[in-house]
């Protein structure tokens, strides 16, 4: 489940470690570590051409918000302001398949869709523009975004058979 909760600056969360690509640390805090609480955590990696994850800074405005360049079509986005309880933002291409993208979701709550009569984001071909002054997607704030969506361009590593390259 998905909280709304502003970020934590605590030593004691995750050991005052930062997670690698093999070794997350528990900590003792009472929010990370509480006997007979179950805990959920999820762990996405960026993949060039399909996933990307990031900060990005708001400007509050409703006409020319920041343009958050991935190198590809986004089917689903996932915003949030990282220092206040605002929502969760979801956007996708299915609710909203024209641009501009007015269906949303608030991920943590138990809110039906929420069709807006603003434009919230253009889903463009390389990425996202922000196109609202709204407190959870655009604040003058650090905000952090997830998205997926477009294709792999290469295949594992070392090259295969199964590799798509990158002359398509």
């Amino acid at each position: 489940m998905f909280d709304n909760s502003a970020q934590v600056v605590a030593g004691t969360v995750f050991n005052s470690t930062f997670p690698t690509a093999s070794v997350n640390s528990i900590g003792s805090s009472a929010s990370s570590n509480e006997s007979g609480v179950v805990l959920w955590q999820y762990c996405w990696s960026p993949i060039e051409g399909y996933s990307a994850f990031g900060p990005y800074e708001g400007n509050s405005s409703s006409s020319d918000g920041p343009m958050l360049n991935v190198g590809f079509l986004p089917t689903s986005s996932l915003l949030k302001r990282i220092d206040s309880t605002e929502s969760w933002y979801s956007h996708d291409i299915v609710r909203s398949p024209y641009n501009e993208t007015l269906a949303l979701l608030y991920v943590e709550g138990t809110n039906a869709e929420v069709t807006t009569t603003a434009n919230q984001i253009d889903m463009n071909s390389n990425g996202v523009k922000i196109r609202a002054s709204n407190n959870g997607i655009n604040a003058s704030h650090t905000l952090i975004y997830s998205m997926w969506g477009g294709r792999p361009i290469q295949g594992p590593a070392p090259a295969t058979s199964t590799s798509q390259g990158r002359a398509r």
